[in-house]
């Protein structure tokens, strides 16, 4: 595909802790909610700025946000990215949703594409998890979208750009 990013399949997500040994610390308690903007935003972000968007993509795995964050125009022209956005928040697991529901509101988020990795189609913990996130963000009053796609053409959100597919997109609520 010609860009530099390793195959994200090789790659692995790993919080890291010392809190076992002498004098170390956590990861986190919880661990933190990673956000991830395309690497050209970055370079007009004012230091302290809080960063406020109309759509985000709620995703597991910090370096798969950080990789489709920086493909996504690839696979979207300006105006549909204009839509669909280029924020993703990356939890640490699909246990925690519940950590990005303060961060959505302090964004000022209005619509949520839910992206959760492939295997929630058969893993039933992954699904329940996606199913009490997409029931408390019609509770909370936010848009969302199922993020979906075909398993082989990856695992995650990562993979599905960097093989330069589009996802679906179902309208939930």
């Amino acid at each position: 595909m010609g860009n530099s990013y390793p195959d994200s399949t090789l790659l692995g997500c790993y919080t890291l802790s010392s809190s076992k040994k002498n004098k170390g610390t956590s990861s986190g308690d919880p661990a933190p909610v990673h956000i991830s903007v395309p690497t050209v935003r970055k370079k007009n972000w004012e230091t302290g700025e809080t960063l406020k968007t109309r759509t985000v993509w709620l995703s597991e795995g910090p370096i798969k946000t950080d990789i489709a964050s920086d493909l996504i125009e690839k696979v979207f022209d300006p105006q549909e990215l204009f839509v669909v956005g280029d924020t993703f928040l990356a939890l640490p697991g699909a246990n925690s949703w519940r950590l990005a529901l303060p961060i959505l509101k302090e964004m000022d988020v209005d619509e949520v594409n839910l992206c959760f990795d492939a295997d929630v189609v058969s893993n039933p913990y992954v699904r329940q998890h996606l199913m009490e996130c997409a029931k408390e963000l019609k509770k909370e009053g936010y848009s969302a979208n199922m993020v979906i796609w075909n398993q082989a053409d990856g695992k995650g959100i990562d993979d599905l750009l960097l093989n330069c597919k589009i996802p679906h997109f179902k309208r939930l609520f």
